[in-house]
This record gives C-alpha cells, sequence and structure tokens, in this order.
C-alpha cells in the first residue's frame, strides 16, 4: 500500500527584506536565478511586481527589467 503526501510551502515574499534571491535559502526552498547561464542579482525577493493580475500578490519576486 501506498500513501502520497504533499507538502505545500507558501512563500507571501513579504517574510523577508528586499534582496537578490539567486541562491538565496528559505523554508527549504532555494532560488538560483541566471542570465545566460551567470549567476545574476537582478531578480529580487520583496520586490513590487505589475500590480494585480491572476495568481500574483502584490508582494512577489521580479527581475530588474531595462
Amino acid at each position: 500500500m501506498s500513501t502520497n503526501s504533499t507538502n505545500t510551502t507558501v512563500l507571501t515574499f513579504d517574510e523577508l527584506p528586499f534582496q537578490p534571491v539567486d541562491d538565496l535559502s528559505f523554508m527549504g526552498v532555494t532560488f538560483d536565478f541566471k542570465v545566460g547561464g551567470v549567476d545574476s542579482t537582478d531578480a529580487n525577493y520583496g520586490s513590487f511586481g505589475p500590480g494585480s493580475i491572476a495568481f500574483v500578490h502584490r508582494v512577489s519576486a521580479r527581475k530588474n527589467c531595462p
């Protein structure tokens, strides 16, 4: 008999101060962000996204776009 179990981690992106997500570990989740295969600090935790869109709340992770 097998038992399936699902562990869900919910991040609200307001638990930590604004900071780059590359190599950031929090609550069992590790982020890795690269641009052209190279580690980048352009994606940030605790950043503000594009406003209200489906399934994305105000505080999120966001890449610094030119």
